[in-house]
């Protein structure tokens, strides 16, 4: 009785919020035909799907030693993306850390995977860009985000290089010099830092180069969606422009749903992301709620 009145709500939760996306903001799919309805779905929603599913791959790959199944990264992934998306000032990364901590054996790991996972990230969006600014003229905004990123992440990279050294040289300082109280709270942070550059090496370790790969793919088959997307909307403006505001979107400290858009079917494709993970998530309860593996009810692998 308590699994079916889970069910139940499970299920007024799902449709209520596709309800209020709706009355909130136009569809995006009002003016299109059924027909070209169903080639978005077909086409755009697989391969945002795919994306998704590579991006729950690469968690899992860096979880794998917590002997989590597919399944249950990929229920983590999709409930948090989805946060993320519609929540202001991206307030469900919040959920996304605590939840990953939870999969993972200790609290170190899910922090180094956090980070880890945002820095591929970060690495992904900043060489799409560039590909880019090879084929289109990239606009300010896009160059700027360019610029940010590169020195980010080369700055994250340079000072995880020295991080040793650094921590070490820190310890010594302070056993020398130091014998007030707050050196013991110093040196605890040093060895802090120290076992979270560890469990990181761990993440990484023989897997980084399969990650960054991973990473770069699910960006490009996000695009992809994006473009097909687009294209199948008949817009007349340059698609180029589109796809850098995209990307350039993604990083903004706001949510993208809440953001504004001069460019609306951005929007509207953001609207459209959240119909598919929703879609997903009643699938996926459903399969759960009847104890079906999600690949064994698809044919496929068994986690």
């Amino acid at each position: 009785m308590k699994n079916k009145l889970k069910l139940v709500f499970y299920f007024f939760y799902i449709f209520g919020f596709i309800s209020i996306v709706a009355q909130l903001i136009d569809s995006p799919l009002k003016d299109l035909t059924f027909k070209n309805i169903f080639f978005i779905l077909l086409t755009s929603g697989s391969l945002f799907f795919l994306s998704h599913l590579l991006r729950a791959l690469r968690i899992w790959i860096m979880v794998i030693e917590s002997n989590k199944n597919f399944n249950k990264v990929l229920e983590f992934h999709f409930v948090s993306a989805l946060l993320v998306m519609v929540t202001p000032f991206k307030l469900g990364e919040i959920y996304r850390f605590i939840q990953l901590n939870r999969l993972c054996n200790n609290k170190f790991s899910g922090i180094s995977a956090f980070f880890l996972e945002k820095f591929v990230d970060a690495i992904s969006i900043v060489t799409s860009m560039l590909i880019f600014s090879f084929i289109f003229e990239l606009n300010t905004a896009s160059k700027i985000i360019i610029i940010f990123l590169l020195g980010l992440t080369g700055s994250i990279a340079l000072l995880w290089v020295s991080l040793d050294g650094l921590l070490d040289y820190i310890r010594k300082l302070i056993l020398i010099y130091s014998r007030s109280s707050k050196s013991l709270v110093i040196l605890k942070a040093v060895s802090q830092a120290e076992t979270f550059k560890k469990e990181t090496n761990k993440l990484i370790s023989h897997r980084f180069n399969l990650i960054i790969f991973i990473s770069l793919l699910a960006w490009f088959v996000d695009l992809l969606a994006v473009y097909i997307f687009l294209k199948i909307k008949n817009i007349n403006t340059p698609v180029s422009s589109y796809l850098q505001d995209y990307l350039s979107g993604i990083t903004s400290h706001l949510s993208q749903l809440t953001r504004t858009f001069s460019e609306s079917l951005i929007l509207e494709f953001n609207i459209f992301a959240i119909l598919i993970f929703c879609i997903f998530i009643i699938v996926y309860g459903a399969l759960k709620y009847f104890n079906l593996n999600l690949f064994k009810f698809l044919g496929g692998y068994k986690s």
